[in-house]
């Protein structure tokens, strides 16, 4: 039965009846109800989906966030959001509808008893049988230190909680469903949406099981990619999520357009949807109704000959294919229309525009309902009244029962507290994909380093090569901390996972640069939805990009997490062994002012840390610096122009402000040792079977690698795990792992050993000095003569007297390279150490003799090298 919406004389005739022993029986039902609804929603929230073959339902629970503009403020409704409220209460039957608020239960109590002309349609709504009120703290700011200004946006924030935690159905007010939902809750479908006219995910009519995957990636990242705008956090971030998500079966239904939105906001399509043809007949009987019973597929054909045959005037719009109308709520303030003036009962009842003859059948339903009303009531009244005095009077606990029970009894409670931005990073901030039982929402075992709580990854990378690097990171690098963002110069999302733009608040001038002339060039290609890879575009320039990312990207990540003790970022190709980083960290103070990785040369006197070998920042330097000046992350545009790369720009803010690498000394030792990758010293290479071994460096830690490819990631996340984490991994280990089994005794052909990047001085050759002479005399007008230590074997052999790393096959085809190693001299090395005793038993060459053994098992021949 639905509920009693309008005043009617015959209203005024029943109350003597009910002042005789119905009100305690209302107060006592209403509370019952309320109290059945919660134990209703609570036994129809639907678990994540069945493992036994059945498909998920999404329960039949509705959702509506309404925030009051003033502190204080008057609950406001209109008719309009009746007809929302009303149609979703008779078409879905729901179990419950909750009205999320932050009206004071005052204020709430006033307006359902009011009984002001003002206060109708808040009473009707908020007196239906369903309705539920549920209180919430709209937020201030999102985790990332945004402000959040709008009541429509903070809405957004709230609605992706409340259908996380509860399930249902969310509908924006001005979203008037035309049937029911059913089919679309069980097809079966953890999250179903619907596209609008931009061919974005709508964000204001959604469906979801009970913490669905989607819903709990909505409120983890939407506190990280809000920006302020209007679509970056909701419809933009949806429809990344959906279309992500789409691929999984059974995870997410996307309709099409016209199921949910077929309308817009543009005027055109507002005129259309509310203009008003006055000339119009009223709509015909056997038109196809927006609202029809279930049919079967043998009746189809019979009812659709029957519409096309029936008289519909030549405006009309057939909704006889869509759930639900979006009529965007922006209409009637921003596109004044011909003919329309606002929605009144009078302008529905005459259905004379699209909108009217599509929401006439549940209005129309909602007038008759007096009448069903009057006759229901009137009959049992005295029986009904007795019989509630006596429930009211036998139960006490019911009488005493108050608002606060009932908030107290819903399985959600808002996370949105009222907090000041310092305090934004006691909860979690990250898309940290862990549950409770630590399972990551990709597959993945999540076991976090100890100490990583209190750090915050960056991860920098371009959108031409996103999907080459930073896959890997997702089962290797981010089930090992709670805490990260990923940047890069376009948006994108990579398995649910946000790809953050950090350059999108460039200033204009810079913007217009011929330097971001690849940015505007992304930027267009994804703004057409262009379905191609930005390298496959044939796209140059990012390397002109990357300079003018890192001061802004250590920006966003302080306003993210503003209480890290450490703030590290890196490039896409380096990987870090977080237990050897923690185990670092943990004996430094984050208190001091620190900046620290493998540092090298700009110029003489101009240090910074290489980004890509990896960045370590001390709380205590991030805040003193982009904590006290909030513009500082755009302060070096002009600067970074003729710069050549990000992290020496980063330097120059940090220099600017008095601080400087730190370089390795007694306070902090063997600093640069522990970054792979950089330039500072000969000690330093990539790739693990490139790094640099020797007497000093042999017994001591080693954290990071760069310019590894996604297999090296993968090796080297593999060879970490066969260490207990309190262990520290060496550079001896290294060399065990991915030097020492490919080495082997004596002349290899065809393999550059990389010995040739270290140059020897000529008196290490005594045949060079006389070459030179010679040379010098033939050749007087040139003062340097060619090094020839290389041009033989014997001269190499000459002169390689130094233990080098193993090196990589010359591939190029048009010269042959030949190298050898002195392993006794390693052995010695490695004895000498007191980290690494030697064996009886060679072990160099293990990767070969184990080739060797096979082929002869296999009575195969040998492989030779």
């Amino acid at each position: 039965m639905g509920p009693w919406p309008f005043n009617f004389k015959a209203r005024r005739i029943i109350i003597p009846i009910i002042a005789l022993g119905l009100p305690s029986l209302l107060v006592t039902l209403s509370f019952l109800c309320i109290n059945t609804d919660l134990r209703s929603s609570s036994a129809t929230q639907t678990q994540p989906v069945p493992r036994d073959g059945r498909r998920p339902t999404i329960p039949n629970i509705v959702h509506y966030v309404h925030l009051i503009p003033e502190p204080q403020g008057k609950i406001q409704f209109e008719l309009k959001h009746f007809i929302s409220i009303y149609s979703a209460s008779l078409y879905f039957s729901p179990d419950v509808i909750y009205i999320h608020t932050d009206a004071t239960n005052d204020e709430v109590m006033r307006a359902r008893t009011s009984d002001e002309a003002s206060d109708k349609w808040p009473r009707l709504i908020l007196n239906l049988p369903q309705v539920v009120v549920h209180y919430v703290t709209a937020p201030d700011y999102a985790r990332n230190g945004q402000k959040i200004c709008n009541l429509e946006n903070k809405s957004d924030f709230i609605r992706a909680e409340v259908v996380y935690e509860l399930g249902g159905v969310y509908l924006d007010w001005d979203v008037h469903p035309l049937r029911d939902f059913k089919p679309l809750r069980e097809a079966g479908f953890t999250n179903v949406v619907g596209l609008q006219k931009d061919d974005l995910v709508n964000s204001g009519c959604f469906m979801a099981i009970k913490k669905s995957e989607m819903m709990r990636l909505w409120v983890e990242y939407e506190h990280i990619v809000y920006d302020g705008g209007w679509i970056t956090h909701a419809v933009m971030l949806l429809t990344d999520l959906s279309r992500t998500l789409a691929m999984i079966p059974h995870e997410v239904l996307i309709l099409e357009r016209y199921a949910l939105a077929p309308s817009s906001w543009e005027r055109d399509d507002a005129q259309s949807l509310f203009g008003s043809h006055s000339k119009a007949q009223a709509l015909h009987p056997g038109a196809a109704g927006p609202h029809r019973p279930a049919i079967t597929l043998a009746t189809a054909e019979m009812l659709w000959k029957a519409a096309r045959a029936s008289s519909r005037e030549e405006w009309e719009k057939d909704y006889s294919s869509s759930y639900a109308l979006h009529a965007f709520n922006n209409i009637e303030r921003d596109h004044p229309l011909e003919d329309f003036d606002k929605i009144t009962l009078q302008y529905v009842l005459s259905r004379q525009s699209n909108f009217a003859r599509a929401v006439y059948p549940a209005v129309r339903h909602a007038v008759e309902a007096v009448t069903r009303k009057l006759v229901a009531v009137f009959v049992p009244i005295s029986i009904v009244g007795l019989i509630g005095s006596i429930i009211y009077l036998w139960t006490p606990s019911i009488r005493n029962i108050d608002v606060q029970n009932i908030k107290n009894s819903l399985s959600y409670k808002s996370n949105c507290q009222e907090s000041k931005l310092s305090e934004l990073a006691v909860e979690t901030f990250n898309s940290t994909y862990t549950h409770g039982h630590g399972i990551y929402a990709n597959g993945y075992e999540t076991s976090y380093v100890p100490g990583t709580e209190d750090v915050f990854l960056m991860i920098k990378t371009g959108a031409s090569v996103l999907w080459q690097r930073f896959p890997i990171h997702i089962a290797t690098t981010l089930p090992q901390l709670p805490h990260f963002a990923v940047y890069s110069d376009a948006p994108d999302v990579v398995a649910g996972i946000p790809v953050i733009d950090i350059l999108n608040k460039t200033g204009q001038i810079t913007m217009d640069s011929p330097q971001y002339e690849t940015y505007r060039q992304q930027k267009t290609l994804l703004s057409q939805h262009a379905n191609i890879e930005l390298w496959e575009a044939n796209i140059n320039g990012a390397w002109n990009l990357d300079k003018y990312k890192n001061v802004p990207m250590v920006a966003h990540g302080y306003r993210t997490f503003p209480t890290a003790k450490w703030y590290i970022f890196m490039d896409a190709d380096t990987y870090i062994l977080w237990p050897n980083m923690m185990r670092w960290l943990s004996s430094i103070n984050h208190d001091d002012l620190l900046y620290m990785g493998s540092v090298t040369y700009a110029g003489r006197n101009s240090p910074f840390v290489h980004g890509g070998s990896g960045v370590v920042m001390s709380g205590a330097l991030v805040r003193s610096t982009f904590g006290k000046e909030p513009d500082l992350g755009s302060a070096y545009e002009v600067y970074a122009k003729g710069r050549c790369c990000g992290d020496s720009v980063l330097a120059q803010a940090f220099k600017d402000r008095g601080v400087f690498p730190v370089l390795s000394g007694d306070n902090y030792p063997n600093v640069s040792w522990r970054f792979q990758g950089g330039f500072c010293c000969e000690d330093q290479a990539d790739i693990p079977a490139n790094v640099r071994h020797n007497k000093q460096n042999w017994c001591e830690e080693i954290t990071t690698f760069h310019h590894v490819t996604p297999h090296d990631i993968s090796q080297l996340y593999e060879f970490e795990q066969k260490f207990p984490r309190e262990q520290p991994i060496l550079f001896k280990d290294v060399y065990h792992e991915f030097v020492m089994p490919y080495l082997q005794d004596g002349r290899r052909d065809n393999w550059d050993n990389l010995a040739d990047i270290r140059e020897y001085p000529e008196s290490l050759n005594p045949k060079q000095v006389e070459r030179d002479e010679e040379w010098r005399k033939e050749h007087p007008k040139q003062s340097k003569p060619p090094i020839l230590n290389y041009d033989s074997y014997e001269n190499c052999s000459a002169l390689c007297r130094k233990w080098e790393e193993l090196g990589k096959k010359q591939l190029d085809g048009n010269k042959t390279f030949s190298s050898f190693w002195f392993l006794e001299r390693i052995r010695n090395i490695r004895d000498s150490s007191g980290c690494d005793p030697v064996n009886a038993a060679p072990e160099e060459g293990a990767f070969f003799r184990q080739q060797a053994e096979e082929a002869s098992k296999k009575n195969l021949p040998e492989v030779v090298v």
